[in-house]
C-alpha cells in the first residue's frame, strides 16, 4: 500500500470521501509548491517541519545546533540563516526582528485560513 493510499484511507475514518479527496488535493498543492520554491530543499523543509512540531521561538543559532544534529552533511550556518529566512517568507514561520537579534516561530494556520 503506497503513502498515499494509507493517508487516504486514514482520512476516511474521519472525513466524508469528498473532504479527504479536498484535503488530500490541498497536501498535494502546498507540497509542490514548497518543492519548486527557491530556497525551500528537502533539508529546510525537514527544518520547518521540526520548527513547527516543537514549537517556540528559534534563533539561527538554535536552529543550526539542531541542523548539524540531525542532517548529514553538516550545512554551513549561512545554510541555516538563508532556510529561516525563505521558510518565513513563504509563511512557514514569523519573522520577529529586535535590535541586534532575528528570532522566528512557527505560522500555524488558525480556523481553516
Amino acid at each position: 500500500m503506497s503513502a498515499r493510499t494509507a493517508l487516504r484511507e486514514a482520512l476516511l475514518l474521519i472525513h466524508r470521501p469528498e473532504d479527504a479527496d479536498r484535503l488530500i488535493a490541498d497536501y498535494d498543492a502546498e507540497t509542490a509548491k514548497a518543492r519548486t520554491a527557491p530556497g525551500l530543499d528537502e533539508r529546510a523543509l525537514r527544518l520547518a517541519n521540526h520548527i513547527t512540531n516543537t514549537g517556540g521561538e528559534w534563533t539561527t543559532g538554535k536552529a543550526h545546533r539542531w541542523v548539524t544534529e540531525a542532517i548529514s552533511p553538516k550545512p554551513p550556518i549561512h545554510f541555516t540563516r538563508h532556510s529561516l529566512q525563505a521558510l518565513a517568507a513563504y509563511g512557514y514561520l514569523t519573522e520577529r526582528r529586535e535590535p541586534g537579534r532575528v528570532s522566528y516561530t512557527p505560522n500555524y494556520v488558525k480556523d481553516g485560513q
